[in-house]
């Protein structure tokens, strides 16, 4: 599964990284940012046609025949986070993080990940645990999916170098961090659909990001940005 992690940092270098609205220290409702990432095909949209929380979810979609083999490939809805909400309190912010997805093919292809910036190097790093939990999904059709707090997680850099303590905790990367002097904060958090070949093409919902005893509501910051 290593290599899933190195993909999806290469991967992740091609998104162009814009201006773009950032989750608040308050705020419980964010308009996540989309990449398609080549996928022919591909949709990753804001949708009405199955909520948990307010009035839209993110639609991920991967037609037949719209993936290519292997590893690398896959959508993303990206949550940008404000400068400086983990500097302080570490990553361990986002130890036990979930979401809420109904998939069409539940306990695969689905993870969130961290993303990094190393100010001491200027590299980028992306950071992933290779199994989260899913939850029953009830009468509802939606899972909770989620990393468990304490769980591994592991790095490697948009360039495709691998970074960090290893395959560890979320308060062992902290103290390896701090014991390294490393001036590091995470600037955004992805809920990414596709990347194992294996489970697409298929249709996925997702909203309900949750950390630190918050959860997100993904809306579009108008109904003209949103899909169907």
């Amino acid at each position: 599964m290593r290599s899933l992690l190195k993909a999806l940092g290469v991967v992740a270098v091609l998104v162009t990284v814009a201006v773009v609205p950032a989750v608040s220290e308050t705020s419980n409702t964010v308009a996540p940012v989309f990449a398609v990432n080549g996928i022919p095909g591909g949709v990753v949209q804001f949708s009405t046609e199955a909520t948990v929380l307010g009035t839209h979810s993110v639609k991920m979609q991967i037609p037949a025949g719209g993936h290519p083999a292997g590893y690398g490939w896959g959508l993303n809805a990206e949550v940008y986070l404000a400068t400086g909400m983990s500097r302080s309190r570490g990553l361990a912010l986002y130890d036990g993080v979930s979401f809420k997805a109904k998939p069409a093919n539940p306990g695969r292809s689905l993870y969130v990940s961290l993303i990094l910036h190393d100010r001491s190097t200027g590299a980028w790093v992306s950071m992933l645990s290779y199994a989260p939990v899913w939850a029953a999904a009830g009468d509802s059709g939606w899972y909770t999916v989620t990393v468990p707090a304490g769980a591994p997680w592991d790095g490697w850099t948009f360039g495709g170098a691998h970074y960090g303590p290893g395959y560890v905790a979320l308060a062992e990367w902290d103290s390896w961090i701090e014991r390294h002097g490393i001036d590091l904060d995470v600037r955004r958090v992805n809920i990414q659909f596709g990347y194992d070949a294996s489970t697409a093409p298929g249709t996925a919902y997702v909203d309900g990001l949750s950390f630190d005893g918050r959860t997100l509501d993904f809306e579009p910051e108008s109904d003209d940005h949103a899909g169907s």
